[in-house]
């Protein structure tokens, strides 16, 4: 026999020997019901208990009409089902999807008295209204069941001014009583009332009062506060009825400091977000508002269902379709996480590195010193804390979004000055987002670092397709006008139509591809490289020293350029799995580019380094991120740039140039300027003197 057939013939042996034997007690029957639907429904108070014990989830919802094991009790009238059902947490007032009705109103269309009266009793709302605006109250009307509507009315009311106002939706009166020193936050106290543990907010969200919503939201109230039984907030309660404009009121930018909403918010009951309320009962409008606002898409009820996979299952095939689309642009959380196993997995491959003999020389010629490599993987392996690192760049709201194919990565540093420019910062090999960890605080908030907060922006740090933790393209393609346009979109996404860009190295090629790009996404950009090509024609000595060090560098300092044109891959078997091989790689280019003195380690202390080194590492992107090289480099020549323009050169950067070279390439060249000290890695190594010369550079592109 099977559970079904046992329970519908209230066999309560045979149901509780196949629950010991391994039946499912969540497994679906006729009509998509589980087993405690069906027992529910059939009042087998017995059955449902040992159900419950089992497992069975209260909480389930059949597919056809939305229904739980609840409404199912309610219909048939069973106190003691009922009871049992709620004693084990089942939602009083969990409405059904197709018709929007709680228990309360099934136990009222089926006249069952006394599961009104229970139903009441555990806290059930009379305001709740299903998706033909009807209440319990109208249903019992509606049936001439005036016992029950009898029920239904007897209701205390308390004296709360506010309360009263927002209920009864008089914006003059809610104006007026805040005015007077009103409590916005003020709770409707528990007395057994529908509206029980409400705030003001929380009740004109879930009644539509839009005005009051503002009005309150303006005086101050906390949209993050907790409602009623199910601990809603108002965003919960404005999507769960379908009030796409109180969703919009809830979500729209306040002033700086005051609390915002909690788009999601999870309740503890279900798990849903506001998002999931209004997908489960088909609000496509509140859906859209939410997802505008920023919504997530990703996060799962407590039975798993994403909001598309909620729309799915109750065929809402319009709203599916759209959120599938969302999910596909969405921008999304991507903490950075590594898992334990992958820095142990680095300490031991660092324990066994095989050495080679020490080099013959005494310097630097034959690459980096035996001495000091050593020392530099023994600090790593026994000293080095990458978990620091994560957290400084876990509080620069990493996020990942999907774009042109490949999910790309980017951290996020918005200003709190309300009229800060939105700048897009490129990196280059072998640098990352961690080069900017001390300048985008610097451009974020100028106020708090002594500078003008009129030179505000909004920091926006993208990873390079194949570098950090933006996915690895699986095919070619991916030079800089791709990247470039990419940006575009990601800062289209961010809200940031217009924008200016900054860069050197790689980040020089994207941020000028986006100067080619231009009007009207990029207004102006800034470069802190200026590459030459051994074409240029030197008129002067400073214009003769710049080729002779592109021909210095050509000479002594490619290797790893010809490489990584010609075998990306090749150098990637070695570098992936060797960390030491890895962080030699790198840890060159410190010594060779940056503005030092003599020793590399005392302008980038080695946390700084290896925080760099470790990412490459721990990503696994050594052959990714050199293939920038074999898809760029002799094909890619800087575009015809109209927007503004501004160069900073850094004495010990790789190239060298002259205003003159700069101003024949950028006709609106609006800034130039050759700092006293620093190199390659401005952002890293002058992040000061970098800073002034971003904000010099739009100064003057922006204000003319």
């Amino acid at each position: 026999m099977t559970l079904e057939l046992a329970i519908r013939a209230d066999d309560a042996a045979t149901v509780s020997d196949l629950l010991e034997a391994g039946a499912d007690p969540h497994g679906p029957g006729s009509g998509g019901q589980t087993p405690l639907m069906i027992a529910a429904g059939l009042g087998r108070a017995t059955i449902v208990e040992l159900l419950l014990a089992a497992g069975a989830d209260v909480f389930t919802a059949e597919p056809r009409m939305g229904a739980t094991a609840l409404h199912r009790a309610a219909q048939s009238g069973d106190t003691e089902v009922i009871g049992r059902l709620l004693d084990h947490g089942a939602l009083v007032d969990q409405q059904s999807a197709r018709l929007g009705h709680t228990p309360l109103m099934d136990a009222v269309q089926h006249k069952q008295e006394a599961a009104v009266r229970l139903l009441l009793a555990g806290g059930a709302r009379v305001t709740i209204r299903n998706h033909w605006q009807e209440t319990a109250l109208d249903l019992a009307r509606r049936d001439e069941s005036d016992i029950i509507a009898g029920l239904l009315r007897a209701r205390p009311e308390r004296p709360q001014p506010l309360v009263s106002a927002v209920r009864a939706g008089d914006l003059g009166e809610v104006e007026r009583l805040i005015a007077a020193g009103a409590a916005v936050d003020e709770r409707v106290p528990a007395t057994g009332d529908p509206d029980d543990d409400y705030t003001p907010l929380g009740l004109a969200a879930r009644d539509g009062h839009t005005a009051v919503v503002r009005v309150l939201i303006a005086a101050g109230a906390d949209p993050r506060r907790l409602n009623g039984l199910m601990g809603a907030t108002p965003a919960h309660e404005a999507a769960f009825a379908g009030h796409a404009e109180v969703v919009r009121a809830l979500t729209a930018p306040g002033p700086i400091g005051a609390p915002v909403v909690d788009l999601d918010a999870q309740g503890a009951y279900n798990g849903f977000t506001a998002l999931h309320d209004a997908v489960w009962h088909g609000h496509e409008e509140a859906a859209r508002a939410l997802v505008e606002a920023g919504a997530r898409l990703d996060l799962g009820t407590h039975t798993g269902h994403t909001p598309r996979q909620l729309a799915e299952l109750y065929e809402y095939d319009d709203l599916a379709r759209y959120l599938a689309e969302a999910e596909r642009t969405a921008i999304r959380p991507r903490p950075f996480a590594f898992p334990q196993a992958a820095l142990d997995d680095l300490r031991e491959r660092l324990a066994r590195t095989r050495w080679p003999a020490p080099e013959p020389v005494r310097d630097w010629s034959q690459g980096v010193p035996s001495a000091r490599m050593r020392a530099l993987c023994d600090y790593w392996r026994d000293d080095y804390d990458w978990r620091a690192c994560e957290a400084r760049l876990n509080a620069l709201d990493p996020s990942v979004t999907r774009i042109d194919g490949l999910d790309i990565h980017f951290l996020h540093l918005r200003s709190p000055e309300p009229g800060a420019t939105p700048l897009v910062m490129t990196h280059g090999w072998p640098g990352s987002v961690l080069e900017f960890g001390k300048i985008a605080p610097m451009l974020a908030d100028p106020r708090a670092h002594g500078a003008d907060p009129q030179d505000a922006f909004h920091v926006v740090l993208p990873s390079l397709p194949g570098f950090g933790l933006s996915e690895q393209p699986a095919g070619t393609g991916w030079g800089p006008e791709r990247i470039a346009r990419a940006w575009v979109e990601l800062m289209r996404r961010l809200g940031y139509d217009r924008f200016v860009a900054q860069g050197g190295d790689w980040g020089h090629a994207v941020t000028t591809a986006l100067g080619g790009i231009g009007e009207p996404a990029v207004r102006a950009v800034h470069s802190n490289m200026f590459p030459t090509y051994g074409t240029e024609h030197a008129v002067d000595e400073q214009e003769e020293r710049a080729l002779q060090r592109g021909r210095d560098f050509q000479a002594n300092e490619s290797g790893y350029q010809h490489e990584q044109i010609q075998s990306p891959q090749t150098i990637g078997y070695a570098l992936t799995d060797s960390p030491a091989g890895q962080a030699a790689w790198i840890y060159e280019k410190y010594e060779q580019w940056t503005d030092h003195g003599g020793d590399p380690e005392t302008l980038l202390s080695r946390d700084e380094m290896l925080d760099n080194i470790t990412l490459y590492w721990l990503t696994g992107t050594a052959a990714s991120s050199a293939r920038i090289y074999w898809e760029s480099f002799r094909s890619y020549r800087d575009p015809k740039v109209e927007v503004p323009v501004g160069v900073s050169l850094f004495p010990r950067d790789i190239y060298l140039a002259s205003r003159r070279w700069a101003e024949e390439k950028y006709p609106n060249l609006v800034h130039y300027n050759e700092l006293p000290r620093g190199g390659h890695f401005a952002a890293w190594e002058q992040p000061g003197l970098l800073a002034e010369e971003i904000r010099a550079t739009f100064r003057r592109a922006l204000r003319r």
